[in-house]
């Protein structure tokens, strides 16, 4: 069963498309993302992603540091676990002094052996406005660093790794 996706339990300061019109490898019109109901885990998880955002979180000035993270959240490559390893880790980093960026990237991937190259793709735009709108946000451009789980965890390590999603 489906439903329509919830705004996020914890307000972000902006987000936005991080791609300027469709993203690229999009051709087909999916249809809406949806939340998954009924799942055996007290969070809700979401899917049929094919328009990527990026969602800023930013600590209160008096706790703020020139520290960022990246947050980028599992789910096999066809779902993301947006809810507990997306929001609610941003808002963490946040409330400790660390702007965090929640990257919704797309999924489900096609092909089960290159599926992992859009959320690669996305994972590089995204890595790549979070510098370019450093001073904006007062962090280091050159200090941000970024935290995936599961299926997030290897689009973080092919993000650290690979150039050009080689």
């Amino acid at each position: 069963p489906k439903a329509p996706v919830p705004p996020p339990p914890f307000a972000p300061s902006e987000t936005s498309n991080i791609w300027p019109g469709a993203a690229p490898d999009e051709t087909s019109d999916r249809g809406s993302e949806y939340m998954l109901v009924e799942r055996r885990r007290p969070f809700y998880q979401i899917a049929n992603v094919s328009t990527p955002t990026l969602s800023v979180y930013l600590p209160d000035k008096s706790k703020a540091t020139d520290a960022s993270i990246l947050v980028i959240p599992g789910g096999g490559l066809v779902r993301l676990a947006i809810e507990h390893e997306g929001y609610e880790v941003a808002k963490w980093f946040a409330d400790r002094g660390v702007a965090a960026f929640m990257l919704k990237y797309r999924v489900p991937g096609v092909g089960r052996e290159t599926r992992w190259k859009k959320g690669l793709q996305d994972a590089q735009r995204a890595m790549s406005i979070i510098r370019s709108r450093a001073s904006e946000w007062n962090i280091d451009p050159n200090g941000v660093g970024a935290i995936g789980f599961s299926a997030g965890g290897e689009i973080g390590t092919r993000l650290a790794l690979l150039k050009d999603g080689e």
